[in-house]
């Protein structure tokens, strides 16, 4: 995993389907990376997410985010970055040049972390402005 700037990156990187919101169906995978998370001292977190959207035969969009994660309790926590300017950093295929932005909300749940679990329940939003 690299960074825009070039330089390689410690990353836990999470596999999931990528489901279309309004079918249900499954429309390719996400690749979810922290790059890097700050824990604040009320619990909150902010981590340095890379998400890569792969849709089945049509290409693939990468994100770079600042997601910040609210604890709920039980080891769950809310998850939300809405950018402000552009931030995909990558696409391909179909995809190729696209702008926009990718917009995260949802919760995570952490509380199977230690066995390398975590339980992803986000909606993700993309708007292209090209």
């Amino acid at each position: 995993m690299h960074h825009q700037n070039g330089k390689q990156l410690e990353a836990f990187c999470f596999l999931m389907d990528l489901v279309d919101a309004k079918t249900g169906e499954i429309i390719g995978t996400v690749e979810d990376c922290d790059v890097g998370t700050t824990e604040f001292e009320d619990g909150t977190l902010v981590s340095q997410v890379i998400t890569k959207f792969n849709f089945n035969g049509k290409g693939s969009i990468t994100s770079e985010s600042s997601v910040l994660q609210t604890p709920i309790g039980d080891g769950r926590f809310t998850t939300v970055f809405v950018p402000t300017e552009n931030n995909i950093i990558d696409a391909t295929f179909e995809f190729e040049g696209a702008k926009g932005t990718a917009t995260l909300n949802g919760e995570v749940d952490l509380s199977q972390f230690d066995n390398n679990i975590i339980i992803f329940n986000c909606v993700f939003e993309l708007k292209f402005t090209n």
